[in-house]
């Protein structure tokens, strides 16, 4: 099935990798969304990287989030989620409609759409994407 088909890929006129310090360390809402009213609800400022995604990357992306699944899931793995990156789907009018936000030390996501799961063994691929996207950031200190 094509990206074209397949929401949030189907609507999206750009798709964008943001990076930021681990929210559980300054957020005071951690039972929210990080979208609302189609923007992001924390400050700008705490972001440290933004990378809109070509069409080479969004293909992996698409493939990685809808297409590869995990090879076995592991029931006992720690869920300590920290994240520090967000993936945001934008409309026509510049608005943010999906989001994806993951934490790529455990696996665990938070999403507004269904996609496979992104267990421990597959934590790697995503982040080699983010990568291969222009992401630097990836929590160590500066």
């Amino acid at each position: 099935m094509p990206k074209e088909e397949v929401y949030p890929f189907s609507e999206a006129e750009k798709i964008e990798i943001v990076s930021y310090p681990d929210r559980m360390t300054w957020d005071d809402h951690l039972d929210s969304t990080i979208i609302v009213s189609g923007e992001l609800r924390f400050s700008k400022s705490l972001i440290k990287e933004r990378v809109i995604l070509n069409d080479t990357i969004a293909e992996k992306l698409f493939r990685y989030l809808f297409i590869e699944e995990c090879p076995l899931i592991d029931l006992t793995r720690t869920l300590c989620y920290q994240p520090r990156h967000a993936i945001l789907f934008y409309n026509n009018e510049g608005k943010i409609y999906s989001y994806l936000e993951v934490c790529l030390e455990c696996g665990k996501a938070e999403g507004d759409f269904l996609y496979n799961e992104i267990c421990d063994e597959r934590t790697a691929n995503l982040e080699n994407i983010f990568k291969q996207a222009g992401i630097k950031y990836f929590g160590e200190e500066e």
